[in-house]
């Protein structure tokens, strides 16, 4: 139901702004369980555990979720949401969303589609090329001399768009209770994301201006 819900929000986001969906940004964050970890099983038995490196070279290790999230860089405002448990890929996430956004309408023909170094992947920025004739901008791994080469400044222009993601977490989490998951199991932590989703883009949708939307969401 609520999946429904936000797949008609966005359908109406596609419908009233300029421009919805042309530029868009991948991205994933931690949902921490509401959970006994010292419990054995644990408490939320569909939680994983993950870890990513932070500031410093240190490493986060996490019981929980990953809130997978497509937005659209210039409003600011999601397009598509996918939950899943911590341990998944996001290169995996970042194909359900995009897969999500087509699914809910053909309406989404993005230009370009920003990604960190999380997502640096070959396989990845073809399949971005192929199925949605977008262009790619995802920040290469060192690894990847040939992606590296790419790096434009024309092109770096474009991937600093990619911060609105964050800070689409970033209200998510402060503002809509997206940080604050007392539930257990994947089905109840998606609809709760799934609401602070729908809230965001529902008090976006009450503006009728470029400069409105972006102030409210």
């Amino acid at each position: 139901m609520v999946k429904n819900i936000s797949r008609a929000m966005t359908r109406e986001c596609f419908q009233t702004l300029p421009g919805f969906g042309k530029s868009v940004a991948i991205d994933s964050t931690d949902i921490k369980a509401w959970s006994n970890k010292a419990k054995k099983p644990a408490t939320d038995p569909d939680a994983s555990w993950a870890v990513k490196s932070s500031v410093g070279n240190l490493r986060k290790f996490w019981l929980g979720y990953k809130a997978h999230l497509l937005v659209d860089t210039d409003y600011e405002l999601p397009i598509a949401m996918n939950i899943t448990s911590a341990n998944v890929h996001d290169i995996r996430g970042a194909t359900r969303v995009l897969r999500e956004a087509r699914f809910t309408t053909s309406k989404f023909h993005p230009s370009w589609v920003m990604c960190d170094a999380g997502y640096s992947s070959d396989k990845l920025r073809l399949h971005i090329k192929r199925q949605y004739r977008a262009e790619p901008i995802v920040k290469a791994n060192k690894s990847h001399k040939k992606a590296l080469a790419l790096e434009t400044p024309e092109w770096k222009m474009l991937y600093n768009r990619r911060v609105a993601v964050e800070r689409v977490f970033s209200r998510l989490k402060e503002h809509r209770s997206l940080n604050n998951v007392t539930f257990r199991r994947l089905s109840k932590v998606t609809v709760h994301c799934f609401l602070s989703h729908i809230v965001l883009q529902a008090q976006a949708l009450a503006t009728d201006s470029r400069a409105c939307v972006r102030k409210v969401a």
